[in-house]
């Protein structure tokens, strides 16, 4: 009698099934392991397969039933399916068939690591970059999980996820992948600093047999966030911004890179996007200089005004310094600092029109007392209105407590703008999380992601 099979290509890794195609990759050896070694040994009878994956060997006898059948595994690929079949008796001068074989043809994935050089994804201007890990969550808990068992400072099966590094050019690959990858997922570890632009939810793996998957490209933005200072900080450190030329005598270059206020006529000019010291910047709140250093170091007595005025200056000194530091004008989350100017007016009073005179505010015993608001301003924070950034994402809705919170989120490092102005992010710890390019209200989108607004 005769035994045959055919040897097929298991594309999905899962043994025999509907969607196995013939193995067309060139001749298989299938032998009958007659000195049951279990392996091809040079006694064996073999034959190979054909361009249709069929195989066949006659001439056996009833001595041969209960031999095992193996094929050689090619090269590159995995047996799946049944791995051993067995000789049955069909009888006189029978065949016995189905006596087959799958393969899935291992795989590999690959891509380049960029460093994003402006935060808005991969594109000409971009570069690879090199050393950073490449990891598959063989765990799928989103975390990288590696210990060096050997301490080799590779790695080597069974020590968690499998890595690899990015090299100079920002490329990267994992070869030789069998069929149980598939649905697992591969991440970068994200460097220090960095906000990650392309690739934040990780690249799951299809894992078709034979199929390379590329293009598994991840982008890093290295996020310089622009120097701030506390309203605190501000009003202790009066000469930073007196209007004199110099630093004066409590200031450091590695604070204040030089005089944080332009203008030289006793006055502090909120919204002065130009940094000339001039109300002329089309939304301006013109404020005395000496009733604005009380205002950063004195108490408010709970003044919705005063609490947002302290922040707002603080913001303003910020956005002049950065000016002095990075020469990029208007450093701050687009454009808060109109909101306060805006809803400060909008309380009406001795703000309507823009500018604060000492003579509308009194100072005593380290307090200030602001003059009274227009007669619908109810001495609160007013109700929510509804904002909606650039990039589409609202509408967001806030209160002038929201104007205020944001305000000092910026003063005190949270709320970051990047030192070039282009992009807006929440710090959390030296993690930029939910960046956003620094247009219109974008910063509303980051402070609603995180949750407080």
């Amino acid at each position: 009698f005769s035994i045959s099979g055919t040897k097929y290509e298991d594309l999905t890794g899962n043994g025999t099934s509907a969607d196995d195609t013939p193995w067309s990759y060139g001749p298989v050896t299938i032998y009958i392991d007659d000195d049951n070694s279990h392996g091809l040994s040079a006694g064996d009878r073999t034959t190979t397969t054909d361009a249709n994956g069929h195989w066949s060997i006659s001439g056996l006898t009833l001595a041969d039933v209960g031999k095992s059948i193996y094929e050689v595994v090619p090269g590159g690929s995995e047996q799946t399916g049944t791995l051993v079949q067995t000789i049955d008796n069909p009888g006189s001068g029978g065949t016995d068939t189905g006596n087959d074989f799958t393969n899935f043809r291992n795989f590999s994935i690959s891509g380049t690591k960029y460093l994003d050089k402006t935060g808005d994804g991969i594109t000409a201007d971009d570069v690879g970059l090199g050393k950073i890990k490449i990891y598959i969550d063989l765990n799928d808990n989103k975390v990288f999980n590696w210990t060096d068992s050997n301490h080799n400072g590779v790695w080597d099966s069974g020590e968690g996820d499998q890595w690899t590094t990015t090299a100079d050019d920002g490329t990267w690959s994992f070869n030789d992948l069998g069929p149980g990858y598939a649905g697992k997922t591969v991440y970068e570890v994200l460097p220090n600093g960095y906000v990650q632009t392309v690739g934040q939810d990780g690249y799951t793996i299809v894992g078709t047999s034979g199929h390379d998957e590329t293009g598994l490209d991840f982008a890093n933005y290295l996020f310089k966030p622009a120097y701030t200072l506390t309203q605190g900080y501000w009003g202790s450190h009066t000469d930073a911004w007196d209007g004199k030329d110099g630093l004066g005598k409590t200031t450091s270059s590695s604070d204040v890179a030089g005089e944080a206020n332009p203008n030289k006529n006793n006055l502090l000019i909120l919204g002065d996007t130009d940094h000339d010291g001039n109300a002329d910047d089309g939304v301006n709140l013109t404020i005395d200089l000496k009733l604005a250093q009380s205002l950063e170091s004195s108490a408010k007595l709970g003044d919705p005004r005063a609490i947002m005025l302290a922040q707002l200056i603080a913001t303003q000194l910020n956005i002049n310094n950065d000016w002095n530091k990075y020469h990029v004008a208007d450093v701050e989350p687009q454009k808060l600092v109109v909101e306060a100017i805006t809803w400060l007016k909008d309380t009406g009073g001795i703000l309507a029109d823009g500018v604060l005179s000492s003579s509308e505010a009194t100072v005593s015993k380290n307090q200030v007392v602001l003059g009274a608001g227009g007669g619908s301003w109810n001495g609160t924070w007013g109700s929510d209105k509804a904002v909606f950034p650039a990039d589409g994402s609202g509408p967001i809705m806030v209160n002038g407590q929201d104007i205020a919170n944001a305000l000092a989120w910026f003063n005190q490092g949270q709320l970051v703008v990047s030192q070039d102005g282009a992009n807006v992010a929440w710090n959390n710890n030296g993690t930029f999380e939910n960046m956003h390019a620094n247009a219109l209200d974008n910063f509303w989108h980051t402070l609603s992601q995180e949750h407080v607004v």
